[in-house]
């Protein structure tokens, strides 16, 4: 794969690459870097490129193992509650306005579990379709719907918390 190909079919999966990576990190700097060190890769490589043929998938599952070394490495535990107490305001839940319901989603997604995570953030983020993302996950279409509907449910449950919190 010569420079041009590289630019084409390589760089311009970047910001998606950045995007799964912050997703699973939760830190836009390390997520940064996890991004350098595959595309890198990629450039080291760049001769086998050509025998994928889902190079976008190839690509994603590249990130995401590279994110999961990372987190292995971190040691770090996440908590599965949310500190209410640095969320809310005095706010009620019509006064919630469209960025706080995001900002409380964004951080009830960094809360799941990472096979949630990942599903969710490459079906409702990127908009992969489900056999991508089985074949990313390495897993089947089954679980990845299993996983799908547990995050959303509890991405929901967690709005809700905070929403019926806010009315006490």
């Amino acid at each position: 794969m010569k420079e041009t190909e590289f630019n084409t079919k390589i760089l311009c999966l970047r910001d998606a690459m950045y995007r799964l990576a912050r997703s699973l990190l939760g830190d836009e700097y390390e997520a940064q870097d996890a991004v350098q060190d595959i595309l890198e890769k990629m450039w080291r490589d760049r001769v086998k490129l050509g025998n994928y043929t889902n190079l976008k998938g190839f690509i994603l599952v590249s990130v995401r193992n590279n994110c999961l070394d990372r987190i292995r490495k971190r040691k770090v535990r996440r908590s599965t509650d949310l500190d209410h107490s640095k969320q809310l305001s005095e706010k009620t839940p019509r006064n919630y306005d469209t960025e706080d319901l995001v900002r409380i989603a964004r951080k009830a997604m960094e809360q799941l579990p990472e096979k949630q995570r990942s599903a969710i953030h490459l079906r409702d983020i990127e908009g992969l379709e489900l056999e991508e993302i089985a074949v990313i996950m390495d897993t089947d279409e089954g679980s990845v719907r299993s996983n799908l509907s547990r995050a959303r449910k509890k991405i929901r449950d967690e709005i809700n918390k905070v929403l019926e919190y806010g009315t006490k």
